[in-house]
């Protein structure tokens, strides 16, 4: 019987309490080393639609930024942003239901008197917090020859200067508990920097919202000193980096958007050659599905009036950006170009050829019979002598090995025979966008050329779904890496070749992601990426300057027969949802500390 079970047969006396495994955030913050764990609540419904609540309400007051006169001028725009609520729980912890703590004790017992398992898991059962001691969690862990009691409880808020001046008294308050000598103290702390943004979990965001999520940068610093300014340089230094792909607006949306179709049309490609396998009828036309969606659609008329342009060597079309390219490398010296301009720059590089302005116009078309069109028109132009396209030496798409064919041929029909005009279309995409991505890669100055061809593989003489999809997650993985970069450069003032070593760290561990093809099945789907990578020290001296969002603060001490940890947890915000934060104890004041405390005190003996 597993623990979950134990616990619901010993408690199921009473419907009310809810046995049951689940990542708090709270207890992630308090106990980082406890993966698993089961925690106990009351039945309570759970909360959709949220209000701020009162604790939020007289605790902050709500920021509004803007011009009123741009409303005044008509300048209406900004009626559409989303209110984003900020906080340090998740949402659906606020329909967790705690109990009185006389209810926790009780309950608490009875585990401790049924269970006879040994190395049972940590069981966390939630308090309310309106006894004397304020608890928020009473809890236990049960090891063989040990028996742990958990106590978390919430103190007064102390301000900014009390907390930075006062930090002997923890260790004094540890003695106390633990009948310990000063040396036989451990000490390790973690103090956490909101650089950028806040973590995605404890986001109130719409799911129509999601792609509105900005990203997020945290610094972590470790140090074994209890000093709340941390040490200009430590062993443990991290940056905690997060970001969703298909954010709207990402410099790098408009490739996203096209990797996202190449993958739609690489699975209608799939379909309808597995339909043909096992119909005896092999003129079956193609179709895409009901579902398919062109996120880089635009005005048909127009693709088709920029097609014609196209096929007489007219590129007016696209000179409205022109302009652009030369702002772009004016406003950076050559030793440090942001990679965000390296990614507008992108559309204008010097080596697009035909095939690149082929895709751009015809990736846009949402009908696959006005793709064959555009295909046979483009075709017998260059068979009739029209038009002759010109291509890069180093183009190895199909187009190009096509092209000499057609100067023999009487006819382009055969080249626009069943799946053959989406094949060509998503060969030209490939290389099109596997190219944009080499050029972003070399101007930014973060990987050499020789790195770059080892990541991009050469066209196979015959089209191969397989091949297609293993470049498109190579492009994805490169995608993302972008992205993180991209986070990093617009909100950390670190010049390129500091952020260099931390491209490397990202490059490796991306890489080391698993792209299935069920997974690729749901790559329309915004999806959020966290990654660790060492801070550059160059952050550490910056951040000094500031005060952390929180400083959390671990002293052990052991002996034979006891041990005891206190971790005392200060946050500029409080870390439990409002229906555990009793509001008569909060009177928040600037730049002070809501203070958590935990103590887990542990005995040599059974549990008996």
């Amino acid at each position: 019987m597993s623990i979950i079970e134990s616990l619901r047969s010993i408690l199921c006396k009473d419907s009310s309490i809810i046995v049951n495994r689940a990542r708090l955030s709270y207890i992630e913050r308090l106990f980082p080393e406890f993966k698993d764990y089961v925690i106990i609540y009351k039945k309570g419904k759970k909360r959709f639609n949220r209000d701020v609540s009162d604790v939020e309400s007289n605790e902050y007051d709500i920021e509004v930024t803007g011009n009123p006169l741009e409303y005044s001028f008509g300048d209406d725009k900004f009626i559409n942003s989303t209110l984003i609520i900020e906080r340090y729980w998740y949402q659906e912890e606020e329909s967790y239901i705690p109990l009185s703590r006389i209810e926790a004790c009780t309950i608490l017992n009875t585990c401790l008197k049924y269970l006879d398992t040994d190395n049972v898991i940590p069981i966390f059962i939630l308090c309310d917090g309106k006894d004397y001691n304020k608890t928020a969690i009473l809890g236990t862990i049960v090891q063989k020859n040990w028996l742990n009691t958990i106590e978390v409880t919430n103190n007064e808020i102390q301000a900014l200067d009390i907390v930075k001046n006062d930090c002997s008294q923890l260790l004094l308050n540890h003695h106390k508990l633990s009948f310990s000598q000063p040396s036989n103290v451990s000490v390790s702390t973690l103090s956490t920097y909101h650089l950028f943004g806040f973590r995605h979990e404890t986001l109130e965001l719409p799911e129509s919202e999601e792609s509105c999520f900005e990203g997020s940068i945290t610094l972590n610093i470790m140090a074994n000193s209890i000093l709340f300014d941390p040490p200009t340089r430590s062993s443990k230094n991290s940056l905690v980096l997060e970001i969703i792909t298909g954010r709207n607006n990402s410099a790098l949306v408009n490739l996203w958007h096209q990797l996202l179709l190449l993958n739609q049309y690489l699975m209608i490609l799939d379909t309808y050659k597995e339909m043909n396998a096992k119909s005896n009828d092999k003129s079956n036309l193609l179709q895409y599905p009901s579902d398919f969606i062109n996120p880089c659609v635009k005005d048909q008329d127009k693709i088709m009036e920029n097609v014609n342009l196209l096929l007489i060597n007219d590129y007016s079309y696209r000179k409205s950006c022109y302009n652009k390219i030369e702002e772009i490398y004016i406003e950076n010296d050559e030793n440090n170009i942001k990679l965000k301009q390296c990614i507008e720059a992108a559309f204008f590089r010097p080596n697009i050829d035909f095939t690149d302005l082929m895709w751009e116009l015809l990736m846009c078309i949402p009908n696959y019979t006005q793709i064959t069109e555009c295909m046979h028109k483009i075709f017998q132009e260059i068979l009739t002598g029209e038009y002759q396209p010109q291509l890069n030496v180093t183009n190895n798409t199909k187009f190009a090995k096509i092209l000499p064919e057609l100067s023999h041929q009487k006819t382009v029909t055969h080249l626009l025979v069943g799946c053959l005009p989406l094949e060509t279309l998503v060969d030209i995409g490939f290389e099109k966008v596997s190219n944009d991505y080499k050029y972003i890669l070399m101007n930014a100055g973060f990987i050499t050329f020789d790195d770059i061809q080892t990541k991009f593989q050469k066209q196979s003489e015959k089209f191969d779904s397989n091949f297609y999809r293993k470049k498109l997650i190579n492009m994805i993985q490169i995608h993302i890496c972008l992205e993180f970069m991209l986070l990093l450069q617009k909100h950390i003032n670190c010049p390129t070749d500091v952020l260099q070593s931390s491209l490397e760290y990202v490059l490796k561990e991306i890489a080391s992601i698993e792209f299935s093809i069920e997974a690729l099945k749901d790559l329309h789907k915004n999806k959020i990426y966290t990654l660790t990578i060492p801070a550059p020290n160059i952050l550490i001296n910056e951040v000094n300057k500031g005060i952390p969002a929180t400083w959390r603060v671990n002293l052990v001490s052991e002996s034979e027969l006891s041990k005891t940890k206190t971790i005392t947890y200060f946050s500029d915000m409080p870390i439990f949802p409002p229906n555990m934060y009793y509001t008569e104890h909060i009177n928040k004041v600037n730049e002070s500390f809501h203070i958590t405390t935990a103590v887990i005190s542990s005995t040599m003996g059974t549990h008996m």
